[in-house]
C-alpha cells in the first residue's frame, strides 16, 4: 500500500503540472509583450510594414482580454460536453497558430490575431485546468496539487521575460511550440477525470481512470479505497441531481446560494488585490517614484522572486490548511499594500522616499497578493460547485471580472492622476481586510476534505447563515 500510495502521488502531481504547461506557455507569451514592444515601436521592429505606434500598441494588449472573454465562456461550456481532456487538448491549437502568426508576422494584423488566440486559450485553460486537476486529485493532495497552477503562471512570467530579454523577439514563440508539442504527445496518453466519467454514466472507464491517478496497476483489483471514493462519487451527482439538465432549481439551495457567493469573492481576488493592475503596469509604478533604478532588472527579481514565494505559499497550505493561510496571507497582503500606499503618499507630496524602502514595499505588495492570496483561491470554485454548473459558472463568474479588468487596465492612467497610487493601494489593502473576514466567517477548510464531506459542510454553513435547509 505505501507504495502504491507514492506511486498515485507521483502520477497526480505529474499529470497535474503537464496540464498546467498550457497556462505556463499562455504566461510566456502574455510576459513576452512588455520587453517586445520596445522593439516593434522603433526602427528595429520584425514588421515590415513599419513601427507600431502607442494606439496600435494599447490596441494590440486589449485584444487579448476580447480572446480570454471568448475563451472563458467556450471553456465552461465545452468542459461538460466533451471532457476535461478534449478541451484542454483543444485549447493548445490557438496558442500553435498564434506563436506560429507571430514568428511570420509581417504587419500588425497577425500580431493582433495572434493576441486574441493566446486570449482565447488563457481562457479556456483557466476554467478548465483547476476542474482538472481537483478531479483526479486524492482528498490528501488536492489543495497542494491544485497549486501547481499558480506556480505555473509566475513560471511562465519569468520565462517569458528573460527569454525575450536574453535572445529577442522570436525566442519564446519557438520556446511556446516545442513546449506544446511535448505536451500533446504526452498528454493524449493519459485518461480523463474519473469525476468526468462517472458523469457521463462511463464507470468501467471511471474505474480505469481512477486506478490511473491513485497509483494502482491496471491488472490488480481496485483497492477498498478506491472502491468507497468511486461510490462516493455516484453519491454525490445523485444527491445533487447532477445527471438532469440545468434548471434555476440547482441555484435555489443554501449550499449552492453560499457557492456562489465563494466563488464570486474567490475570482474577483485577481482584480481587487490589486494583482492585474500591478502586474501589467509595473515598470509604470516603479517609474512613478523618480528615483533612478534599473526597472528591468528590478522586475526579472520580483518575478524570480514571485517562483520562490509561489513554491513556500504551497508549503504553507500543505502544512498549515488553505483557510489559515489564505487569512494570513490576507493580513499580510493587507500591511503590504498598506506600506505601499504610505510610500506613494510620500512620493505625491514631494516627501524624501529612500530607494530601497519604496522598492521593497512595492515589490511585497506584488508579490504578497499574488502567491499568498491569489494561488491557493484559484483552485476553490472547482472543489465547492456542484458538477452540473461548475463549468457554466467558472466561465461566467471568470468573463465578468475580465470585463472588469479590462475597464481598470484601460483607466489605470485617469484613476491614478485623480486618486493618486495611494489611495489605489490603498483601497486594495482594504479588500484583503475584507477577504480576511470572509475566509475566517463563510469559507469551509477544504484541504483533506472528499467533496462529500465539503457538501454537508457547506449545506451546514448555508442553514446557519441563510437559515434554509433544502436536503
Amino acid at each position: 500500500m505505501f507504495c502504491t500510495v507514492n506511486r498515485g502521488s507521483v502520477i497526480q502531481f505529474s499529470v497535474a503540472f503537464l496540464a498546467c504547461l498550457t497556462e505556463l506557455t499562455g504566461c510566456m507569451f502574455l510576459a513576452w509583450t512588455s520587453p517586445v514592444v520596445g522593439i516593434l515601436m522603433t526602427e528595429h521592429t520584425v514588421l515590415k510594414s513599419g513601427s507600431l505606434t502607442e494606439d496600435q500598441v494599447s490596441f494590440m494588449v486589449s485584444l487579448l482580454y476580447y480572446g480570454q472573454i471568448a475563451g472563458a465562456l467556450l471553456g465552461g461550456w465545452l468542459v461538460n460536453v466533451i471532457g476535461r481532456k478534449r478541451v484542454i487538448l483543444a485549447s493548445v491549437i490557438p496558442q500553435l497558430v498564434s506563436s506560429a502568426l507571430t514568428i511570420l508576422a509581417q504587419i500588425p494584423l497577425m500580431l493582433y490575431t495572434a493576441k486574441v488566440l493566446t486570449g482565447l486559450s488563457l481562457g479556456i485553460v483557466i476554467v478548465v485546468v483547476p476542474i482538472f486537476t481537483a478531479e483526479i486529485s486524492g482528498k490528501k493532495l488536492r489543495t497542494t496539487i491544485n497549486n501547481l497552477f499558480g506556480i505555473n503562471i509566475n513560471i511562465g512570467i519569468f520565462l517569458g521575460k528573460i527569454l525575450t530579454e536574453k535572445f529577442g523577439y522570436y525566442a519564446v514563440p519557438i520556446a511556446i511550440i516545442t513546449i506544446t508539442i511535448i505536451f500533446v504527445g504526452l498528454f493524449v496518453l493519459i485518461p480523463d477525470s474519473p469525476e468526468y466519467l462517472v458523469y457521463r454514466s462511463r464507470f468501467e472507464d471511471a474505474e480505469s481512470s481512477l486506478k490511473f491517478y491513485r497509483g494502482v496497476k491496471s491488472d490488480d483489483p481496485l483497492p477498498r479505497a478506491c472502491i468507497q471514493e468511486l461510490e462516493e462519487m455516484k453519491t454525490i451527482l445523485n444527491h445533487r441531481s447532477q445527471q438532469t439538465s440545468v434548471t434555476i432549481k440547482d441555484f435555489t439551495s443554501g449550499s449552492t446560494i453560499l457557492t456562489l457567493f465563494i466563488t464570486f469573492m474567490i475570482t474577483s481576488n485577481m482584480n481587487f488585490t490589486g494583482n492585474r493592475i500591478t502586474t501589467s503596469f509595473t515598470d509604470t509604478i516603479l517609474e512613478s517614484s523618480g528615483i533612478l533604478m534599473d526597472i528591468s532588472l528590478i522586475e526579472m527579481i520580483i518575478s524570480l522572486v514571485l517562483i520562490f514565494m509561489s513554491i513556500l505559499v504551497m508549503c504553507c497550505v500543505c502544512w498549515l490548511g488553505v483557510r489559515f493561510s489564505m487569512i494570513c496571507f490576507y493580513v499580510i497582503s493587507f500591511v503590504s499594500l498598506s506600506g505601499a500606499a504610505v510610500q506613494f503618499y510620500m512620493v505625491e507630496h514631494n516627501m524624501f522616499v529612500p530607494k530601497w524602502p519604496f522598492i521593497t514595499s512595492i515589490s511585497l505588495a506584488i508579490v504578497i497578493p499574488a502567491t499568498g492570496v491569489i494561488n491557493p483561491s484559484l483552485p476553490i470554485p472547482a472543489l465547492l460547485l456542484p458538477m452540473k454548473i461548475k463549468g457554466c459558472i467558472l466561465g461566467i463568474f471568470n468573463v465578468a471580472n475580465l470585463i472588469l479588468a479590462f475597464f481598470m487596465v484601460q483607466t489605470y492612467f485617469t484613476v491614478v492622476q485623480s486618486f493618486g497610487h495611494s489611495n489605489l493601494m490603498f483601497s486594495f489593502g482594504c479588500w484583503c481586510v475584507l477577504g480576511a473576514l470572509f475566509t475566517f466567517y463563510i469559507l469551509p477548510e477544504v484541504s483533506n476534505k472528499s467533496y462529500s464531506e465539503l457538501c454537508y459542510e457547506l449545506e451546514w454553513k448555508a442553514q446557519k447563515i441563510f437559515r434554509i435547509f433544502n436536503y
